[in-house]
C-alpha cells in the first residue's frame, strides 16, 4: 500500500490535478495507492508515527519536511512537482536558502520521483548518486474530446488563450506589453488562472492593463475546472505561453491534445509536447523580441495555424494511465 500525503488544495495548480488524476487513474486499475490531507503542522508526528503504507511526500511539504530531524524515521519517498529554487525571480539568497532546503529534503527520501525530465537532469546535476524516476502527467479526458472537431475558419478577431495562475514566473505582464505593440492586429487574450495566489502581482497586472488600454481586449476567467478549460479551448485560435521555467508544463500538454497551436517559451517539456515549426513556434525564456516575431507570425498567419492544427491530430497525447504505469515502475524499485 502506498499513501500521497500532500496539503489541503486551496489553489489550483498543475500539482493538485496532478495527485488527484494520479490516485484516479490508480482506483480505475485498482492500483493500491490512495491520498491523505495533512496539514503543515502534522508532519513531524506523521514522519515518525508507524504505518502499514509506504509514504510518499508532496513536494509542496519542502518546507516543513526540511525543519524535522529524520533520525529514526521509517522510508518515505518524494513527489517533486518543481524545485522552488528554479523560480528566475528569486534574489541570491533566497535561491541559495531554498536549494539548501531542496538537498536536505532529497538525500533524505527513500525514493525521488519526478513529474519531468528537465527536473530529472537538474537533480540529477545536484545528486549525481540518487536514482531519481520521471512520471511525466497524463492528459485529462475533456481534452481529447474535441480532437476530432473541424479547426475554426479564418475570421477578423485572433482569441488567444494563457492558461497559467497570475504569478511573476508565468510571464503575463512580460506578454501584456508585447500585445501593447501588436495592437495594430485584432487580438482578444484569454487568461485562465487563478488571481488570489499573488494578489500584488494581479493588481499589477490589472493596472498595467488600464494603463496600456487594453481591458476591453482581455477577459480573465480566474480559475476553472478542466471541463470548463477545454470548453473555452474550443473558441481559441492559438495558446500563447510565455513562462520563465516550469517543471514539465501541463497547461501546454492539454493545449496540445486540444489540437491548439502554440507560440510558447522552451520551458519544461514544451520542446517535446510541442515541435518547433511543425505544431508550434517556441522562443527562449529570456528572448522576448523571438516570442514577439513568433506570436505575430501565428496571429496573422492563419493557413500556417491550420498546419500546426492538422500535425497536432496526428500526435497521441499522453493519457493518465500511462502515468500510473511509470508510477508502477518507480514504486516497483521498493520491493
Amino acid at each position: 500500500m502506498i499513501e500521497l500525503l500532500h496539503p489541503n488544495h486551496r489553489f489550483p495548480s498543475g500539482g493538485n490535478v496532478y495527485n488527484r488524476s494520479l490516485v484516479e487513474a490508480a482506483k480505475l486499475r485498482g492500483v493500491p495507492l490512495s491520498s491523505r490531507v495533512v496539514e503543515p503542522s502534522e508532519v513531524a508526528v506523521r514522519l515518525h508515527e508507524e504505518s502499514r503504507h509506504f509514504r510518499i511526500w508532496d513536494s509542496l511539504f519542502f518546507d516543513a519536511l526540511a525543519a524535522h530531524d529524520f533520525t529514526g524515521t521509517k522510508d518515505w519517498g518524494l513527489l517533486l512537482h518543481y524545485l522552488p529554487s528554479e523560480n528566475p525571480t528569486l534574489g541570491r539568497a533566497e535561491h541559495l536558502r531554498l536549494a539548501r532546503m531542496e538537498a536536505r529534503v532529497v538525500d533524505a527520501a527513500a525514493l525521488v520521483i519526478v513529474t519531468g525530465h528537465s527536473l530529472q537532469a537538474r537533480l540529477r546535476e545536484r545528486h549525481p548518486h540518487r536514482r531519481v524516476f520521471v512520471c511525466e502527467p497524463g492528459v485529462a479526458a475533456p481534452f481529447l474530446s474535441s480532437r476530432e472537431k473541424q479547426p475554426r475558419l479564418p475570421h477578423a478577431i485572433v482569441h488567444l488563450l494563457t492558461v497559467a495562475n497570475l504569478l511573476p514566473g508565468k510571464a503575463l505582464l512580460e506578454l501584456l506589453v508585447i500585445l501593447a505593440g501588436l495592437r495594430d492586429i485584432d487580438w482578444r487574450w484569454h487568461v485562465i488562472g487563478d488571481r488570489a495566489m499573488d494578489p500584488e502581482y494581479t493588481r499589477g497586472f490589472d493596472a498595467a492593463a488600464k494603463r496600456l488600454r487594453l481591458e476591453s481586449r482581455i477577459r480573465q476567467y480566474g480559475a476553472l475546472d478542466q471541463a470548463a478549460i477545454a470548453q473555452v479551448m474550443d473558441s481559441m485560435d492559438l495558446f500563447v505561453f510565455p513562462s520563465r521555467f516550469e517543471a514539465y508544463g501541463m497547461a501546454l500538454a492539454e493545449a496540445a491534445a486540444q489540437g491548439l497551436p502554440a507560440v510558447t517559451t522552451d520551458v519544461g517539456a514544451a520542446a517535446r509536447v510541442y515541435r518547433h515549426g511543425t505544431t508550434a513556434l517556441l522562443a527562449a525564456p529570456d528572448d522576448a523580441r523571438r516570442f514577439t516575431a513568433h506570436l505575430e507570425r501565428l496571429m496573422t498567419d492563419y493557413a500556417l495555424r491550420k498546419r500546426f492544427r492538422d500535425n497536432l491530430r496526428l500526435c497521441k497525447p499522453r493519457k493518465w494511465q500511462d502515468t500510473l504505469d511509470d508510477f508502477i515502475t518507480a514504486t516497483a524499485a521498493l520491493a
